[in-house]
């Protein structure tokens, strides 16, 4: 009648998974007494029992959790049985193996990763427990059992507060496990291992608790601090020895790496770079690291970590290593180059005030800094000592620096600047306008800063000698400028790129290397490098020419006109605005489009020519005589073509424009609009192409007219004359004669729509006429507005000057 006992526990030492009684819902209380009654029937570990421990634990870490925010009698049972001390006896099974404890650092981790009652992270941390699993001696030569330890340990450090943490520090014994144990992997060979050990210290830092960080203090302070400037330095020098290896010509040499007690053996260029790379990103974890441990405002800890940081590090190894001496020394030595850099590197990213000012008195009062700003044969050493400079006046504009008595008399002396600190910048720039120069941009473009951080003035002779370097630079590109078709492309995208920044130059690793002029050897971006080639050459004189005229404008206290050249774009034609078109010349046509999918979109549209868009609009459906903008592009940008095959179509190509990239950091390759146009007959298929093709003209035109303007404005002292083919011939005519009015309709926002072939021109009295110019048709306007320069004042007589350009056409200015 009854049945056997068999049913629920087997006879056998070595239950299996059908010899108990699994209830079907693993979310309750019945299925932990279940999984407590597996643990009771299995706590010898064998090969046959292996999985369904794993299993039993996979499943308490899931039914714990729900129960801490469903059930809390799932949590009572779990703690009645004291079910934590299977785990212990477990672990501390040599037969155990890493199968088994992989899963139990698993769900232990997974467990106080996810409970969030405080009440039962408590009754976890109880009867210690945790702490004995802490102290557990596992196999650390197991990566996976290492890394889920250490995970382990990083997520109880985020479990302390003033609270928890007497569970972990027992004041009376004077032990601390998570703390002591964990720092014993601060230099493991696997980076996440040493990650998250700085993750866990200053967690523990950050504790409140006066006994803890006393016995820190007292008792790992001075051997963790000091092992870890010792590491810090031993890094430094194998970044050193790197450098020298991937410097070499040919670079395929082998490099043996031995950081972080790891050696590995790197033989080809490419591999040493990434390494590199690596080294360089490791160093600046660590900075970052001991910048967090001084913000957290620790004196006691702040006093151990300065003095060893100094008189250990950077004063016998990074500073001794600047100056010149042939005595020998017990200390290793660096190279200038990577001195520098690690000095830059510390005041752009530590901001505690007494080290930045000791370390600051020390290099000023025993390296002359000024020896190193030679810059005749190549940059790569003054492109560091600037960086330092720029990231002192950085630290000094910050207020980091307490009375430092050898910075004042650096930076300044009876001129509000230190002439000869000045001179040294201005020698860069003399060199760097030069067309043989090896003066890279990024090494210019901090020269610059440094210069409007140390004064907002220059002497007269000073504000001089930079409006001459300029001067050279203008000269250089104003050849260009008469020689180059893609001068305003060119011009336009050079305006709008990002200027360099301090960290993201720093942070690149192939500053570390000499200069290089080709892409080839992996720098890409060319403020990084030499330009190579004819085109690389003509966009570094722009980039000069934009760093020196915002130098020059600033130290002048003069506001620029003329550039960026899209402010004549301001009230131009956006999407979907609603454009009044009654009485407009507009020409209907089909526009067939590829989408993303391959398909050919058919939309029927109506072509605008405006005065620096082609714009796209279908009728409204509100209001009569109106359209809605479903398209825009800047003419300067459009590319057209006639179709061989049918004469009624036309292919047209919008490129994307510097002006599109201006606010975006995306920056778009593909064009904009790439369609084919159909027309209703072949003659408006012509006057579409006239109106499309002059008017990218006219666009282009206007904007070489204020480029023009802007070189011969800066052209200061008159010295230099304008380039042969800007041929000037002033004369005096009204503002209303001098211009063509085509027949056009005032669009909202500004805008005018240009007439079609039949628009009349009004022609200019014959008064007014020079023998030298072209016919009326050929006369491109400069049209008056809010946006021209001041130069062109409408409705009153003025000077005007016309110059020819490209082979002759002529253009009113």
């Amino acid at each position: 009648m009854f049945r056997s006992r068999s049913w629920f526990f087997s006879s056998s030492s070595s239950s299996s998974s059908t010899s108990l009684w699994k209830p079907k819902n693993p979310h309750s209380t019945e299925y932990l007494k279940y999984l407590h009654t597996v643990l009771t029937k299995n706590q010898t570990v064998t090969e046959q029992n292996k999985s369904l421990l794993v299993e039993a634990l996979r499943s308490i870490a899931e039914i714990l959790i729900w129960g801490d925010q469903n059930d809390p009698s799932v949590f009572d049972f779990f703690l009645e049985k004291n079910m934590l001390s299977f785990f212990l006896k477990i672990m501390k099974q040599n037969k155990c193996g890493s199968y088994v404890c992989v899963q139990l650092l698993q769900t232990l981790n997974i467990l106080f990763e996810n409970i969030r009652n405080q009440t039962s992270i408590y009754y976890l941390l109880s009867n210690n427990h945790v702490n004995s699993i802490i102290e557990h001696k596992f196999d650390f030569s197991d990566e996976e059992v290492m890394a889920y330890y250490i995970s382990f340990l990083k997520t109880l450090s985020l479990k302390l507060n003033s609270q928890t943490i007497h569970f972990f520090y027992n004041e009376h014994t004077n032990d601390f496990p998570l703390y002591t144990e964990a720092i014993k992997f601060f230099n493991n060979s696997e980076s996440m291992v040493r990650i998250a050990v700085r993750t866990l210290t200053l967690n523990v830092f950050r504790v409140d608790d006066k006994s803890m960080l006393k016995f820190i203090r007292d008792k790992t302070a001075a051997p963790y601090f000091s092992n870890l400037v010792w590491f810090i330095g031993n890094h430094v020098v194998e970044i050193d020895k790197l450098i020298k290896v991937v410097s070499e010509e040919g670079g395929e040499e082998t490099f043996i790496t031995t950081s972080s007690s790891k050696t590995t053996n790197i033989t080809t260029q490419s591999q040493q770079k990434t390494l590199l790379d690596d080294l360089i990103a490791e160093h600046l974890d660590h900075l970052h690291y001991i910048n967090d441990i001084l913000l957290l405002k620790i004196e006691p800890l702040n006093e151990v970590l300065v003095d060893h940081l100094l008189n250990r590090l950077l004063r016998p190894v990074i500073v001794s290593s600047l100056i010149t001496t042939t005595s020998p020394s017990s200390q290793p030595k660096i190279s200038r180059i990577l001195s520098l850099y690690l000095l830059t590197q510390i005041f752009s990213i530590v901001t505690h005030s007494a080290l930045l000012t000791e370390l600051l008195e020390t290099v000023l009062a025993t390296v002359d800094v000024l020896s190193f700003f030679d810059c005749s044969e190549t940059d790569y050493l003054c492109f560091f000592v600037v960086t330092l400079l720029v990231a002192v006046e950085r630290v000094k504009a910050d207020n980091l620096l307490t009375n430092p008595t050898h910075l004042e008399s650096f930076f300044f002396s009876e001129l509000p600047y230190n002439p000869c600190l000045l001179q040294k910048l201005l020698a860069i720039i003399q060199t760097a306008v030069k067309s043989s120069t090896k003066i890279r941009i990024a090494s210019l473009s901090l020269t610059t800063e440094l210069i409007l951080k140390i004064t907002s003035k220059l002497q007269d002779s000073d504000l001089a000698m930079l409006e001459s370097f300029r001067e050279e630079n203008i000269l250089t590109l104003q050849n260009y400028f008469k020689t180059e078709e893609m001068f305003l492309e060119m011009f336009e995208d050079e305006y709008f790129v990002k200027g360099c920044d301090l960290e993201s130059l720093l942070g690149d690793s192939c500053m570390l290397l000499p200069p290089v002029g080709s892409p080839l050897s992996g720098v890409n971006a060319l403020e990084k490098r030499r330009p190579c080639g004819e085109t690389e050459r003509i966009r570094r004189s722009m980039r000069v020419y934009f760093l020196l005229r915002n130098l020059s404008l600033k130290l002048r206290g003069d506001e620029e006109r003329y550039l960026p050249l899209s402010n004549i774009h301001r009230n131009t034609v956006t999407l979907e605005q609603t454009l009044d078109l009654t009485n407009s010349d507009l020409l209907a046509c089909t526009v067939l489009t590829v989408t993303n999918t391959k398909e050919t979109q058919k939309l029927r549209r109506f072509l605008v020519v405006d005065s620096f868009q082609i714009i796209l609009v279908e009728p409204s459906q509100k209001r009569m005589g109106w359209g809605v903008v479903k398209f825009v592009g800047f003419l300067q940008d459009l590319d057209v073509q006639s179709d061989p095959s049918d004469t009624r179509c036309l292919h047209i190509t919008v490129k994307s424009s510097p002006v599109l990239k201006k606010h975006s950091t995306l920056v778009i390759k593909q064009p904009i609009l790439s369609a084919k146009f159909i027309f209703d007959d072949h003659i408006r298929c012509m006057a579409a192409r006239q109106r499309l093709i002059k008017g990218r003209h006219r666009a282009r035109e206007k904007k070489l007219t204020l480029i023009s303007r802007a070189l011969l404005n800066d052209n200061i002292s008159a010295k230099y004359s304008p380039p042969q083919n800007l041929k000037s011939v002033n004369s005096t005519t009204s503002s209303s004669s001098a211009r063509y009015q085509p027949i056009a309709k005032t669009l909202p926002g500004g805008v005018v729509v240009v007439g079609g072939a039949s628009a009349n021109r009004s022609r200019p009295s014959s008064a007014s006429r020079s023998p030298r110019r072209k016919k009326p048709e050929d006369v491109i306007p400069m049209d008056a507005g809010e946006n021209q320069p001041e130069l062109l004042s409408p409705g009153n007589e003025i000077a005007t000057t016309s110059f020819c350009i490209d082979k002759g056409s002529v253009f009113d200015v």
